[in-house]
């Protein structure tokens, strides 16, 4: 009896008539995938915004949320570290909470799924090139006399209005 076998035995065994044929089937699918996943790409999407201890590697909760839900469905994260989870459900189409005791685990849960609208986004891109220039016009006039920096009259704050 191969490995595959035993372990669908041992799954209908400890079962019980609590689950169906292809739930048991989905859960077979996933105890034969590798998981060793090493050399997957790992920082797509907002993956790499923060470098959280212990991130998911985020093939792992998109293969077990594909697997177990559909689109629409909840997915609740009850330990949502740096929010991989719910990056992966809401690339899935899935509706997704996260709950942690960790503070910093809710901020950069929320940063990781917060949409930002494309109006948004011009804005920011807009107000980021007005302040490239003024930095790059405000070099311009300063010069370094003695052991200060003296400047003419300009101020960064006329030139980012």
């Amino acid at each position: 009896m191969g490995r595959s076998q035993r372990l669908r035995h041992r799954i209908q065994d400890t079962n019980q008539g609590k689950m169906t044929l292809p739930e048991l089937i989905r859960i077979q699918q996933l105890c034969e995938l590798d998981w060793e996943l090493i050399s997957v790409n790992t920082e797509y999407y907002t993956h790499s915004f923060h470098p959280y201890s212990s991130k998911y590697v985020p093939q792992i909760p998109n293969r077990i949320i594909s697997s177990l839900s559909l689109k629409n469905e909840l997915v609740l994260d009850n330990f949502v570290g740096s929010g991989t989870t719910l990056v992966e459900s809401r690339l899935l189409g899935r509706n997704s909470i996260g709950i942690d005791i960790n503070p910093l685990a809710c901020l950069i849960s929320s940063v990781k799924t917060t949409t930002i609208s494309p109006s948004t986004i011009r804005e920011i891109s807009r107000f980021l090139l007005n302040l490239q220039s003024a930095i790059l016009e405000y070099r311009k006039n300063v010069r370094l006399v003695g052991s200060e920096f003296v400047h003419a009259e300009l101020t960064l704050d006329s030139k980012l209005n």
